[in-house]
This record gives C-alpha cells, structure tokens and sequence, in this order.
C-alpha cells in the first residue's frame, strides 16, 4: 500500500493540515502503518502535484500559515478504484525474528531477556489497544458502517499481538526447557 491512500483516506473525512494529519496517523493508523512527518509532507506536495487535493493556505498571526488539504474528485475516484482493488498479502517484516535466526550466538538468557523485553512491549501495545482512548478513535467515524470496519481493524490488531504474545511466551518457555548439547 502506498501512504497517499491512507492520506487520501483521511481527507476524505474531512479537511486537514499536515500537522493534522500527522496526528491522526499517531493516533490511529500508525499501528498498522506507520509514516514519519516528513513522509506525510512529502506525499502531500506529491498528491497536490498530481491535482488529487487542493491546498488552501490560512494566514496565522502568530504562527506560521497554515497549510489545509482537501480531496478533489480525482483524488476521490483514486481512493475508491484503489480501495476495490486486491491486495496481496502484507509484507513481513518482523525484527526479532531476524535477531532469532542468528541468536545461536548469545547465552540463552540473553536470548530469553530479548523475548522477555519483546513480550512486554506486546502487552503493552495491547493494553493500549484495549484502552478507552484508542476505542474513543472511532469516534472518527462518519456512519456506523464505518465505524463498524474500523473495529475490524481495531480487533485484528488486537489478535496479531495476542498471537504473538502467546508466541514470544511459549518461546520463553521452550528455551528455559531445553538441555543443550555442546555443538562441534
């Protein structure tokens, strides 16, 4: 997925400035796609280029103007052939996994102290995940419909990090049983 989907997305809802859309990647989306500040201005300067939004500027006297993007029809109609379209299946990238197959280097407890620290960042994101203040983001919503697809999102989120919490402690656990042999 390109990022200038997700921003046509947002601007679909309604009208905003960079900063504002930075805010709503960190408050909502950034769990399943994150994107940096700088990524955000730039894909704007791109989608206004290819006339898929408008830029209004607002004069602010004590802060800098104020940039304010709104979709055009063209952008709507590229949200919408992109939103129909198939996708394949998400890219994984996954850290710890990469740490794993070339952990045989350290002592287990390093390696357990890796899947510990791992384990807790997972309930850590699930507590947020079963937080009021992330539930109030479908607040957003425009239509129970949407709120509704927004949930879906919010529970495979919340599935993806129980697997891997499951995961990471059943990892914990095999790795505290074994008996090593020493290799040759």
């Amino acid at each position: 997925m390109s990022l200038k989907y997700a921003i046509l997305g947002f601007l679909d809802l309604f009208p905003l400035s960079g900063y504002d859309l930075t805010k709503m990647f960190d408050d909502s989306i950034m769990f399943y796609w994150p994107a940096t500040h700088s990524q955000i201005y730039r894909t704007l300067k791109e989608l206004h280029k290819s006339e898929l939004v408008t830029r209004e500027i607002i004069e602010q006297s004590e802060n800098p103007d104020k940039k304010v993007y709104s979709i055009t029809e063209k952008g709507k109609e590229t949200l919408k052939e992109w939103v129909s379209a198939p996708l394949d299946l998400p890219t994984l990238r996954h850290g710890l996994l990469v740490q794993l197959a070339f952990a045989s280097r350290l002592e287990d407890l390093q390696i357990i102290a890796l899947l510990e620290a791992f384990a807790e960042k997972l309930r850590e994101r699930l507590a947020l995940y079963h937080s009021d203040e992330l539930k109030e983001q479908l607040s957003y919503s425009r239509t129970k419909r949407e709120s509704f697809l927004w949930g879906l999102i919010l529970e495979n989120g919340i599935q993806t990090y129980e697997c891997e919490l499951r995961w990471a402690e059943a990892a914990i656990q095999d790795l505290e049983k074994q008996v090593w042999k020493t290799e040759d």
